[in-house]
């Protein structure tokens, strides 16, 4: 007797199975992409706290995603600023140069304006590449972007950016050296910037200008021997009211 071979069953569609089976998935993953993301936060932070295992999930996946970022950021290639320098250097002696000293005065603001991005590019670069080349050519960059503002070759120019752009760059000086460790501290006091340093604040101080100081009073390591004064102060402090 002839028995015909059992028909095949068609080959279900993994993603039809899914939608079938969890219909709900396909509504979350639409709200997801469609929610804006102040809604979505405020969602998160009603729902979560309702179901632990959730929220422990949650938070696992959160850390996990926090850490790459930070082994990717510690894993990128060192910068090299010193293009900035250059950039700064052709605003301020070349860009302008064939101005009258009313219009340079004119367009000081635009100059400054270069300036700062120039500096704020150098600190994004710093968080985002956190080795210490990086941190060094920063330091050494903005001392460049300092000389070259003081030796400015036109007058107005330097008059107009002399007593204001210069404690930007101190700033930004001060907060590179406030995420240096002891060895790149060692690292630092190996290259030619340190002494850059010190003639960017005789020089400026010529004009009165006096911003690089608090440059140096982190260079030379004062803030933190203060930092130890303050605690062993508070230490006596506690001691002498535990006698009274």
């Amino acid at each position: 007797m002839f028995y015909p071979p059992p028909s095949k069953r068609a080959r279900q569609d993994s993603s039809t199975s899914t939608s079938t089976e969890h219909p709900q998935l396909t509504q979350l993953n639409h709200a997801l992409t469609t929610l804006p993301p102040p809604q979505l936060t405020q969602i998160l932070q009603i729902v979560l706290p309702h179901h632990p295992h959730a929220l422990a999930d949650f938070l696992t996946h959160h850390q996990a995603y926090l850490s790459s970022l930070e082994d990717a950021r510690r894993k990128a290639p060192p910068k090299d600023f010193d293009h900035l320098s250059k950039s700064v250097w052709k605003e301020l002696n070349i860009t302008h140069r064939k101005l009258r000293p009313s219009q340079q005065f004119e367009v000081i603001g635009d100059i400054q304006e270069v300036i700062e991005d120039a500096i704020k590019t150098i600190l994004r670069g710093c968080k985002d590449s956190p080795r210490v080349e990086t941190k060094l050519s920063a330091l050494e960059t903005l001392r460049k972007i300092g000389k070259s503002m003081i030796l400015c070759d036109e007058g107005e120019i330097r008059k107009g950016i002399i007593h204001y752009t210069p404690s930007v760059l101190a700033d930004a000086m001060v907060e590179i050296l406030h995420g240096m460790d002891e060895g790149e501290m060692d690292r630092l006091e190996e290259t030619e910037t340190p002494g850059g340093i010190r003639w960017l604040e005789s020089q400026y101080g010529r004009y009165g200008v006096n911003v690089f100081g608090a440059v140096l009073y982190v260079l030379d390591g004062d803030d933190d021997e203060e930092e130890d004064g303050s605690d062993e102060e508070e230490d006596g402090s506690d001691e002498e009211g535990e006698e009274d």
